[in-house]
């Protein structure tokens, strides 16, 4: 007759690990090891949305000073008041890198929260940099973080 003891050992004397305890309704597992890419997808989505709104503020960057030289030139100097412009491009290109950046690191609130404030920096500079390719990847980004699964995954409150 075999009798199992609380020690958690099995009938022929070998430890039997107790199951593990069941995970928090809010919990998202860690991404598999030697995966650049943390669950869910939109994880995923949204680095690509940063990519392609860096390069085109990148572009934007690079483009705006001209303008703004041939603006100020024919307007005797007050064209010259769009040179924020670029320097508002260049910041977006900035903040898109580090954010970048960021995405890889372990999932946080403050993570999510510095997304979504370049995502909407991307919407800002977008507008006044008069480009739509960084105004719509500002927003799909805006609203690809404001999936529940992927709020979860950041640990960020509900909204």
């Amino acid at each position: 007759m075999t009798t199992s003891d609380p020690a958690g050992t099995g009938p022929s004397g070998t430890y039997v690990p107790p199951p593990p305890p069941p995970p928090p309704g809010g919990y998202v597992p860690p991404p598999p090891a030697g995966t650049p890419f943390g669950p869910p997808g939109d994880v995923a989505t949204i680095k690509v949305f940063f990519i392609v709104s860096l390069v085109m503020n990148a572009i934007a960057t690079f483009t705006w000073p001209v303008v703004v030289f041939w603006l100020g030139a024919m307007t005797c100097g007050l064209g010259c008041v769009a040179i924020v412009v670029p320097l508002l491009t260049g910041a977006a290109t900035v903040l898109d890198a580090i954010a970048l950046g960021k995405i890889g690191q372990r999932p946080n609130a403050g993570v999510y929260s510095f997304l979504k404030t370049t995502a909407i920096f991307d919407i800002v500079a977008g507008v006044i940099g008069a480009s739509v390719v960084p105004l719509v990847m500002g927003i799909l980004a805006l609203v690809s973080l404001h999936r529940p699964e992927v709020q979860r995954y950041y640990g960020a409150p509900p909204q």
